[in-house]
Formats: structure tokens, sequence, C-alpha cells
């Protein structure tokens, strides 16, 4: 099994959580949003939600290049992406979430989506789409997209 890409994917952030403080690889955070003052971190591992006082902006600077930032309040991780439905600018997660893109973004996705298809995500052998380092195998996860504008 080769290594997972570094440039890819830091490999990890530490964010606090009813007092203590977490780590959460960022292969494992499906999307952040902004809300009010703090950021939400969506990760696949489970259903509990981070958060974070640091803003939106600051996340966007710091995310390896898997990520993209969607919408104003929305960065995503292009892996857990299923769907991208472009007539309705929407982006439908592996889990089924909807998350908008705006009109400008829709574009930039594919084209991103489309230049990082020759990069190998390592996903878990078990469900086949979320990023667990430990059980993974290296496999292709853009062939089903159909990218036509």
């Amino acid at each position: 099994m080769e290594a997972p890409d570094t440039k890819l994917y830091k490999l990890e952030m530490s964010v606090m959580h009813n007092g203590k403080l977490k780590i959460l690889g960022y292969r494992d955070i499906v999307y952040m949003t902004h809300s009010d003052n703090y950021t939400q971190i969506i990760i696949s591992k489970s259903t509990t939600i981070y958060y974070s006082m640091y803003p939106l902006i600051w996340f966007k600077n710091q995310l390896p290049a898997i990520f993209f930032h969607c919408h104003r309040s929305i960065i995503v991780n292009i892996g857990y992406i299923d769907t991208i439905d472009k007539t309705r600018r929407n982006i439908i997660t592996l889990s089924g979430q909807k998350l908008p893109v705006s009109r400008n973004n829709i574009k930039s996705l594919i084209s991103k989506m489309q230049d990082l298809e020759h990069i190998s995500i390592p996903l878990c052998e078990q469900c086949n789409h979320c990023c667990h380092v430990q059980s993974c195998q290296i496999i292709h996860p853009y062939v089903k997209y159909d990218f036509t504008i």
C-alpha cells in the first residue's frame, strides 16, 4: 500500500469538544459551514458536530487542495461528493446531505474535480467511502462522474 500524499492532505487539526482537545483528520471532514460566529465541522465517522471559533476563511487558507469553497458559507471535501446537480446548483454528499453551490462556483468545482481526477484517495475497505488511514486501499473514486457542461 502506498503512503498517502501529504501534499494532498495535511494530517489533522484540533478542536475543543466538551472541554477536551479533539484531533480530527482532514480525511474525515465531509464539510464545514459558517454559522453566526463559529464554524461547524461535519465528519464522516460520527453524527457529532464539532465547532470552532475560527472563521471559515481561516480554514479555507489552511485546508489541503481536496477541499473546495462551494458557497460563501460552505467548504466541502471533494472526496465525499456523490452528485453535482448543475440545474439546482447542489452537491449531494455520499451521506445524502444537500449542499448549495454558488452560480459562480459550479464550473470551478467541476473543473477542480477534473483536475484532481488523477489523484488516488485512500478509502476504507469496509464502506468504500470514508477515509480511515489504517484500513484503506488506494482506489479511484471519480469514475462515476459525468462532467459535461
